[in-house]
């Protein structure tokens, strides 16, 4: 509490940050709470932090090879460590014979808006009326931490204009929750397990290109401010819904091998094509509802699809300088891919334009989406 106290402009910077980069929060804040201590910290623990370069990090990993740093001066005179580096990293963590305590945390934080939000590139575009005709957009987000090694964290999600979002177990409604346990920091001989997670979590492995899964896209990220991509497994109990992961993840590191597994099963939404009960894509909604402009859809979205997706990335780490990773997963659905875009993008009274009228050139980009 001390520490949140201490920071508390950081503290409430983060609880009110929400999308694409929501999940790296509960992150921060536990190393706000426990610092890990700089010189046991590794290329990962540096990297995932606000404006903190490459560069940075590499510096402080070769300064910590020279001898242990015992101050946050001694960070400070890390050759090649950067200004802004070196002021967005050194609360983050201890230094010295550092050793975290074995104490206990809990963090709770709700927030409302009447105002729905925009994933947009340009701020100036999106719907900015607040909708007093329709409910609210909610959010409930519990994190604890006990001792060291054991993390719990669960997020209630209603966007704005959907209703309760519920779950039936043996008849009886709950509301559907995102529930995350991790097991962190756990050393079994020369294996270092650094997160074991049960429940929902978050992969993102070859810089995001070969998979991130989080429901909030974003190009290509600066690393600087709030854009920022950590390479990795962790609890997640952000807002991504559709494209979120539920099962068994672990990090784990031997040497200079590190070594991501995983394996999930969850629901999708989906648009399916009602000729024969396949599905043509994927599909992110806001809000999340079976309900259209002209009423109920002829065919429900929500949660029509079953997937399993399993995969693992393996980083060598042959020295500062260079880093080596293989990257692999597979995706498996309880129907039929089959991009039937006539009937599922296109109004029926048109469905011979498509490649056919000279003037369509959206029809060559939308044709090269569902194909491979």
């Amino acid at each position: 509490i001390n520490r949140f106290q201490a920071f508390s402009r950081k503290v409430e910077s983060f609880t009110g940050t929400e999308g694409v980069n929501e999940g790296l929060v509960e992150m921060w804040l536990d190393r706000l709470a426990e610092p890990v201590n700089i010189n046991e910290a590794n290329y990962d623990d540096l990297i995932a932090l606000q404006n903190v370069s490459p560069i940075d990090a590499v510096a402080v990993l070769k300064r910590i090879d020279e001898g242990s740093i015992n101050y946050p001066r001694a960070l400070r005179g890390a050759l090649g460590l950067s200004y802004w580096g070196y002021r967005n990293m050194r609360d983050f963590f201890g230094y010295g014979k550092y050793k975290k305590d074995k104490t206990n945390h809990f963090w709770y934080n709700t927030i409302y808006k009447s105002i729905p939000n925009t994933n947009s590139f340009d701020d100036e575009v999106g719907a900015l009326t607040p909708h007093s005709n329709y409910p609210g957009d909610i959010q409930h987000k519990i994190l604890a931490r006990f001792g060291n090694h054991w993390k719990m964290g669960a997020i209630y999600h209603r966007q704005m204009g959907e209703s309760n979002r519920t779950t039936n177990l043996r008849g009886i409604k709950f509301p559907a929750l995102k529930l995350s346990f991790s097991l962190n920091d756990i050393y079994v001989g020369p294996i270092h397990f650094k997160r074991i997670i049960l429940g929902n979590y978050s992969i993102t492995m070859g810089q995001g290109v070969t998979m991130e899964s989080t429901d909030f896209f974003a190009p290509r990220r600066s690393g600087y401010g709030w854009s920022r991509r950590v390479v990795g497994a962790f609890p997640d109990v952000s807002r991504s819904y559709e494209y979120a992961l539920k099962g068994l993840a672990l990090q784990s590191q031997i040497g200079k091998v590190q070594l991501i597994g995983f394996y999930s099963k969850n629901k999708r939404d989906a648009v399916i094509n009602s000729l024969d009960g396949s599905f043509s894509s994927l599909i992110t909604l806001y809000p999340r509802t079976n309900t259209g402009y002209l009423g109920t859809l002829a065919e429900p979205i929500l949660n029509t699809l079953e997937e399993v997706t399993y995969g693992s990335h393996i980083r060598y780490f042959h020295d500062h300088d260079f880093i080596l990773g293989v990257s692999l997963y597979e995706s498996l659905y309880d129907r039929v891919l089959d991009p039937q875009i006539q009937r599922t993008v296109i109004a029926s009274g048109d469905e011979w334009r498509f490649l056919q009228s000279i003037g369509n050139t959206a029809d060559t980009e939308i044709a090269a989406m569902y194909s491979s």
